[in-house]
């Protein structure tokens, strides 16, 4: 971690900018540029309770509406994670909120580089051990969600498929209380930071108030916080022995990368190859021989 000192009112803040391991460069892999603009967020974010500003990002990065501005939504968990004090000014009310919001909207702005994200939060299913479960994934250039199909294979091979389940249930979860992020499927317009309504702002405190994330098991908290990883893998952070989520779209795809690490080629290649043919022969079963 690369120390630095802000000053603001006065007062100098230490903050700890993630670093790459080995050369000491910001510690971000596809997102340039989010680790200067999470600077500029941190004298805003100091003033207010943690626990308050962490429910205000997720209610900002989860709307459907700011999907596609995705170094935004880097930029202000990354100052969330690298932050070491913040204030006690609170985050309480709707009228609170949209206070918050448009100090942030000066300061983190869009990048050139956002492509159209389709925001989807539960809309989608995945199959896993048998069940139907509503998925959570991002951008489809990296084709995150037929990676996720291979999950129920994967995750059984690397002895991890209950822990892969605690996830689906959590982004259940999270699909129900935030109602789809306010996603009906329509057509979104400019790729920008936009307000979330009123309702979210009260579906994501109601969510919070739940903490569904505190039943998630302690191992799988520990892959989807660690800080060596980068900054646009962090899903949670933690202060005061309390554990916070962070909304970011790739929670599924990235504990799967997880799984995929624990196993060497031959191991991953077979489960891969294991998870094809189990489906092509459910395919001729059904569509030829019962003809």
């Amino acid at each position: 971690m690369l120390a630095a000192m802000l000053e603001s009112d006065g007062q100098r803040f230490q903050y700890e900018i993630p670093t790459c391991p080995g050369d000491g460069s910001p510690w971000t892999v596809g997102y340039p540029g989010c680790i200067e603009k999470s600077m500029a967020i941190f004298p805003l974010i100091m003033r207010y309770k943690f626990a308050d500003v962490c429910k205000a990002a997720f209610c900002i990065n989860s709307w459907h509406q700011n999907r596609s501005a995705q170094s935004c939504i880097v930029s202000l968990n990354t100052a969330l994670i690298s932050a070491e004090a913040f204030g006690e000014n609170p985050i309480t009310t709707y009228e609170d909120f949209k206070t918050f919001y448009r100090e942030l909207d000066k300061l983190n702005l869009v990048s050139f580089r956002e492509d159209y994200v389709i925001p989807v939060l539960g809309h989608t299913k995945l199959c896993f051990k048998g069940r139907w479960w509503p998925a959570l994934h991002g951008c489809g250039m990296v084709h995150e969600y037929s990676r996720l199909c291979f999950a129920n294979s994967i995750c059984q091979e690397a002895g991890k498929s209950d822990e892969f389940e605690s996830l689906l249930s959590y982004v259940a979860s999270m699909t129900t209380l935030l109602e789809g992020a306010g996603w009906d499927g329509e057509e979104v317009g400019d790729i920008a930071l936009h307000m979330p309504t009123a309702s979210h702002w009260g579906n994501t405190a109601r969510w919070f108030e739940e903490s569904p994330y505190a039943q998630l098991p302690s191992d799988v908290l520990e892959v989807l916080s660690n800080k060596d990883k980068p900054v646009e893998n962090a899903h949670f952070v933690k202060r005061a022995d309390t554990t916070y989520p962070l909304f970011n779209p790739s929670i599924l795809i990235d504990y799967l990368g997880f799984c995929c690490e624990l196993l060497d080629t031959k191991a991953l290649t077979g489960a891969v190859d294991s998870h094809l043919a189990f489906n092509a022969d459910s395919f001729y079963t059904s569509n030829i021989l019962d003809r």
